[in-house]
């Protein structure tokens, strides 16, 4: 006989069974395998026959079908057996067999669930497109198909499959050198399956790895002059494995050979053209055949060289000769073939212009300064035959003497007495020089090459200054120079005046006088440079 639960002591038990119960209707999510007589102590007979009331109903998490066989099927388990079909008692070895089986999914991935059409080229995004075969007999939703390249996950998609039937997943993946692909259906055996060992595939999928060659040096849109070495670097090779065994030669547009390796040099002929120039690199690799690349270059002409612009004199005088140089070189061109212009503009913003004579390498012209005075910006420019043409410039001065006037208030003085020094500067032509605008021009007054005053002119070229006069008896000279606003050049002009110790009147005049008594003694004195000296000092008296 039997039973509910806890009623006999003898239990049937089946695993994935989520629930039972003897009910009299089973639910749609449930499965009817038994009809009991009564609910304990019972006989029973197979579902469906309709003698019996009570009705064993299960559960579990997919679907339970139970059928009465002589004998189980594989994918069946045997759960009781009955004596007979209606009002029978139960055993384990009767030949009415109860077999169940709880529906599942059977998710399979193998050999054939990935197809690739065409090699892959490396870095091509590739999208796979997996079958995945559901062999169970329920359906399978939300399944989780992941793709990892060489162990590494990068994909996944999540596909429905019904029982007996297939999906097809998708998993994009960037072509590389981690070329073994794995497949993983359900990776993280979320879903229970008849069999959970047939969920994994792995491929070794082959790619085209193609070889590059990249031109490093010159680069793209550089510049260069003609006769200029230029380095030519290029490196072949492809991403998953080394390139051996090439030969790499450059050429240019002309599709001439001008050198050969990987790193290699190109001087460009003194009379190439000019513009744009293609670069090509070619590497021959050995069983695989040829690889190229090539750049844009530009072709520029070498202008002229001026080393510099050179002047004799630097600062001339009116109505003297001045001879403007410089030297100019080219490195495609004879030097006879240049086209040299020497030029200066002078303070008013005249232009003098002509083209320049030839020693050698050094183009000159010769020219008398003439007025205005004043600072002169020349320029040398030198053009080749291709038009490119360079300049150099560089100032001179055309000036004129300076004359420097000098008046003293008096020539004859006292030691440390003071003198006025007053006077003019001005050009020979009569012009005034002004030094107050210039703050390295000064006027300045040396007394014994000693500096006694520091002073300037005004716009009417006229200075004036007082000094004193020095400690000690004698003949001195006084200089007034002057620095040249225009030229800074030094000019200068010298006075003269007599120190003297004398006061009062002259010793004939106390000799010749009547009515006069005089006395006189020797003595040394010390003079206010402090020197000594022996005098005859003499007081007179008129009466």
């Amino acid at each position: 006989h039997v039973a509910s639960c806890n009623y006999f002591n003898y239990k049937v038990c089946c695993d994935e069974i989520t629930k039972a119960a003897i009910k009299d209707r089973c639910d749609v999510n449930e499965a009817w395998i038994l009809s009991f007589y009564q609910e304990n102590d019972s006989h029973v007979e197979l579902a469906g026959l309709g003698n019996y009331n009570k009705k064993l109903c299960i559960a579990s998490e997919t679907q339970v079908i139970c059928e009465h066989r002589g004998n189980c099927l594989s994918n069946e388990t045997q759960v009781i057996t009955l004596y007979s079909e209606t009002n029978s008692h139960v055993g384990n070895s009767y030949d009415n067999k109860l077999c169940c089986r709880i529906l599942r999914p059977d998710l399979v991935v193998n050999s054939s669930s990935l197809i690739i059409p065409q090699t892959p080229t490396y870095g091509d995004a590739v999208e796979l497109n997996i079958t995945v075969w559901n062999i169970g007999d329920w359906n399978a939703t939300n399944v989780n198909v992941s793709c990892y390249a060489n162990g590494t996950y990068f994909y996944s998609d999540i596909v429905n499959v019904s029982a007996e039937s297939y999906a097809i997943a998708k998993c994009l993946w960037i072509a590389d050198c981690n070329n073994n692909i794995t497949i993983k259906v359900d990776p993280l055996n979320l879903i229970r399956e008849h069999n959970e060992n047939n969920n994994e595939a792995s491929f070794s999928i082959e790619i085209y790895d193609p070889i590059t060659l990249s031109i490093n040096s010159p680069k793209e849109g550089e510049n260069y002059y003609r006769n200029q070495t230029i380095l030519l670097n290029a490196s072949v090779s492809r991403f998953c494995r080394n390139v051996t065994n090439y030969h790499l030669a450059w050429y240019n547009s002309t599709k001439n050979q001008i050198a050969v390796g990987n790193v290699a040099y190109w001087q460009i002929p003194k009379k190439y053209k000019l513009g744009e120039e293609i670069i090509y690199a070619n590497a021959t690799v050995e069983g695989e055949g040829n690889v190229g690349a090539y750049v844009w270059i530009n072709i520029l002409n070498n202008p002229p060289n001026i080393s510099e612009i050179m002047f004799e004199p630097r600062a001339v005088l009116v109505n003297e000769t001045i001879t403007i140089s410089c030297n100019v070189t080219d490195v495609e061109d004879d030097v006879e073939d240049l086209s040299v212009n020497i030029s200066w503009i002078n303070p008013r913003g005249q232009w003098n212009n002509a083209t320049a004579s030839r020693i050698g390498y050094t183009f000159y012209r010769d020219w008398m300064a003439s007025d205005p005075i004043g600072i002169y910006l020349a320029k040398c420019v030198a053009c080749d035959l291709d038009e490119g043409c360079s300049e150099r410039s560089d100032t001179f001065i055309v000036y004129r003497e300076v004359i420097i006037s000098i008046t003293l208030n008096k020539s004859e003085v006292w030691w440390n007495e003071s003198i006025l020094v007053s006077g003019t500067i001005e050009r020979d032509d009569g012009s005034k020089v002004d030094t107050s605008q210039d703050p390295y021009s000064d006027v300045r007054i040396y007394i014994k090459n000693i500096l006694s005053a520091i002073t300037e002119t005004n716009a009417e070229g006229y200075y004036n200054v007082t000094i004193s006069a020095p400690l000690a008896v004698g003949k001195y000279i006084i200089n007034v120079s002057v620095r040249d606003p225009l030229t800074e050049k030094k000019f200068s002009n010298t006075a003269e005046i007599n120190v003297k110790p004398t006061y009062g009147e002259e010793e004939k005049e106390a000799t010749e006088a009547r009515n006069v008594g005089c006395y006189e003694k020797p003595m040394v004195i010390q003079n206010p440079d402090g020197s000594l000296k022996t005098v005859i000092a003499k007081v007179c008296v008129w009466r």
